[in-house]
């Protein structure tokens, strides 16, 4: 069996709870040899009948308390796609992690046993983008996503907080749910996903809302701002120029150098691109 070789030693990691994370199906096989010999080899496959994973996949390997089967010690870890570990005879908890699949697998090695473990992770790709209405790809804007479980165990559970535009995440098989959000700014937009095993899917996420650019004139960095949604309680400071994302709705500007203060309400129109002029009196 291919693999790297390590000696053993206790690592400085957390002991992660094996509760909440879904179980992964698992090809096990037991290879008997001599006292002393004791190996553990683990593997994964993105689906069923599918080759093995050759990009690194974190594996964890806890030993188990006798008495009470808790993890009591973190006995190796590596990064690698196949990973290969001396190990004394006992009971083990593996925890797998590939992208933003989670497992955790006991397994007990025997006296001169050689262990093979492939985990059937049920992996699929996603790669979210989002854009505006009638307006497309906004320079000067941040687009992030939040994924959400939407089945199993761990229905309505965060799995990506803040993915990027086009990132490729790695989850398990499963319906999700996928929120965006332009940043600075206050819109966001959702669809949903069903992810298979061994399958790359793009979604598109179609967001209705306005863009509005700030512009001190004449030109003013140290100009301070401030845009706050007349009818709820989000609002946004900035400084200089600055392009914001906005939900369709009347908004409030404050702006400011020194001790000049001025407001002035504006409406947001969804699919328009509109340019907000600041003009500071006195200003050279």
């Amino acid at each position: 069996m291919p693999g790297q070789e390590r000696d053993l030693k206790s690592v400085a990691v957390p002991v992660e709870r094996a509760l909440g994370l879904s179980p992964a199906p698992c090809e096990v096989r037991v290879e008997l040899g001599r006292k002393g010999a004791e190996r553990l080899w683990l593997a994964a496959r993105l689906r069923e009948g599918g080759g093995l994973i050759r990009r690194p996949v974190s594996w964890r390997v806890y030993r188990l308390d006798s008495l009470t089967g808790e993890p009591v010690e973190a006995m190796a870890e590596a990064s690698v796609d196949v990973a290969e570990f001396r190990i004394p005879q006992g009971d083990y908890l593996i925890a797998v992690t590939y992208g933003y699949r989670h497992t955790t697998r006991r397994i007990h090695v025997g006296e001169g046993e050689y262990v093979a473990v492939t985990f059937i992770l049920d992996v699929g790709g996603l790669r979210p983008f989002s854009r505006l209405e009638r307006l497309g790809t906004v320079h000067g804007v941040r687009t992030v996503h939040r994924v959400y479980a939407m089945g199993g165990a761990g229905r309505s559970r965060l799995v990506a907080a803040s993915a990027g535009q086009g990132e490729l995440l790695r989850l398990g098989k499963g319906e999700y749910r996928v929120e965006s959000r332009f940043l600075p700014g206050n819109v966001r937009a959702e669809s949903r996903v069903r992810i298979r095993p061994g399958i790359l899917s793009s979604l598109e996420i179609l967001a209705r809302a306005g863009v509005v650019r700030i512009r001190p004139w004449p030109e003013e960095k140290d100009v301070r701002w401030m845009v706050r949604d007349m009818e709820g309680p989000w609002r946004h400071e900035g400084r200089g120029e600055g392009t914001l994302v906005l939900a369709p709705g009347r908004y409030m500007l404050t702006y400011g150098l020194g001790k000049e203060r001025v407001s002035r309400s504006f409406t947001v129109s969804a699919g328009r691109d509109a340019v907000l002029e600041i003009r500071i009196a006195g200003a050279k």
